[in-house]
């Protein structure tokens, strides 16, 4: 099992836990709402099973935070603060959900809730952080490996090797133009050309110049990669091909 997965499962099984402490909350709402109807005084009976659900809450809560906690400050630990800060206010809170006299306040309910509910936020929200920055982290690396390829194909356009640098410059778009289609949810087929690629990402880009740009730098690399026993492409036309890639990965990303 992966650890996202395994993560994935316990981010599961702390909202499970949290729809435990939200239904004990509602039962806590349902006794006010009994209350009301009798003067707005709990009976007895009606004050024990209040006393009996605050407690329940409280201690559900209060482990529920201990495990959340752990993956909060993992996963998300730019949050973290804001997360303890939740907890102070929430368990402040639980403490007043009922008084020493029987009577349960709907208000300290609510503030409970909101101060929860936004901690559960931040706990559903760790998987996708987590692929996100995945996603991120996989662009860098492969920018970087980007840089080093473009850097060889203008060493080979330096010495002479112009159809060898065209397509270098070409398979470096059309990876970047991959990773677009990666962060952007679209689906890359596997014998999708560049020209395809870039078709499926027109909506994506900021304007139509930049789909514009890539149909120009495609047909450099198209001179490059085919019709070999025809003259040799344009060194001037193939160091465009380069600038241009470079210049789309810096901004286009």
């Amino acid at each position: 099992m992966t650890v996202l997965k395994q993560i994935d499962e316990r981010v599961g099984g702390l909202l499970s836990q949290a729809s435990s402490i939200y239904s004990l909350k509602d039962l806590l709402f349902q006794l006010l709402q009994t209350a009301s109807g009798h003067g707005g005084q709990l009976s007895a009976d009606e004050s024990r099973q209040g006393y009996q659900l605050a407690r329940e809450m409280n201690e559900l809560y209060r482990a529920w935070y201990s495990e959340a906690w752990y993956l909060v400050n993992s996963n998300l630990s730019e949050r973290i603060e804001e997360f303890d800060r939740l907890y102070t206010l929430a368990t402040f809170h639980l403490v007043d959900v009922m008084d020493k006299d029987g009577g349960l306040s709907r208000a300290t309910m609510v503030l409970f809730e909101k101060s929860f509910s936004a901690q559960v936020g931040f706990t559903r929200s760790i998987p996708g952080a987590i692929a996100s920055r995945a996603l991120g982290l996989r662009g860098l690396l492969a920018r970087d490996l980007m840089d080093d390829e473009l850097s060889a194909a203008r060493h080979l356009l330096d010495n002479g090797y112009t159809r060898e640098a065209g397509v270098i410059g070409g398979v470096v778009l059309e990876r970047h133009l991959k990773l677009l289609c990666d962060k952007n949810s679209v689906t890359v087929g596997d014998k999708d050309t560049l020209g395809q690629l870039n078709d499926k990402l027109r909506k994506h880009y900021p304007d139509d110049s930049e789909y514009r740009r890539v149909q120009f730098l495609n047909e450099i690399r198209i001179s490059c990669a085919h019709d070999k026993t025809t003259v040799p492409p344009d060194p001037n036309k193939v160091g465009q091909l380069l600038s241009g890639v470079q210049g789309f990965i810096a901004t286009i990303t």
